[in-house]
């Protein structure tokens, strides 16, 4: 009879030592400026699959700024870590980086931050923004905040 045995306490461990060698920040982490939406009677473009209204250009505000805004109005930074499915999905993502697969980590953390966005977790526009917009989609206009929802690996050891 061949007999393996698994020290689980040795394996927490190891986890919990390369999760702590591992930090990564998840966000609107770049200095660009947010963009002004056209009037939805110019139509539409496709972000991520989702239809966003085109750009007209550039706007007053930065990307950081607007990042904040929604931040208070949405909590989409942490939102998503409010579900077992979430913490469960990146406990798993970080397994895999630690004891495989070393690359992709950061866009499978972005995209635990872009589901809830797409798959429209953050409830519904007011009707007066539906109307402005011309769709329902809490935290999307012009696509211009989700494209730029990005990690960053800052103490990878």
């Amino acid at each position: 009879m061949i007999k393996f045995e698994i020290d689980v306490q040795h394996m927490e461990r190891q986890i919990k030592n390369a999760i702590e060698k591992n930090k990564f920040q998840v966000g609107i982490l770049t200095d660009g400026m947010a963009k002004i939406a056209k009037p939805k009677s110019a139509g539409y473009s496709t972000v991520f699959g989702m239809q966003v209204r085109k750009i007209k250009g550039g706007g007053r505000i930065t990307l950081q700024r607007l990042g904040q805004i929604l931040q208070k109005k949405y909590n989409w930074l942490r939102r998503p870590f409010a579900t077992e499915k979430t913490k469960k999905k990146f406990v798993e993502i970080l397994a895999e980086h630690i004891f495989g697969d070393k690359t992709g980590i950061r866009e499978k953390i972005v995209e635990l931050f872009r589901k809830p966005i797409r798959s429209m977790k953050f409830g519904s526009n007011k009707l007066s923004t539906i109307k402005r917009k011309g769709f329902n989609r809490p935290l999307v206009d012009t696509g211009t905040f989700i494209k730029n929802i990005i990690c960053k690996i800052i103490k990878n050891i």
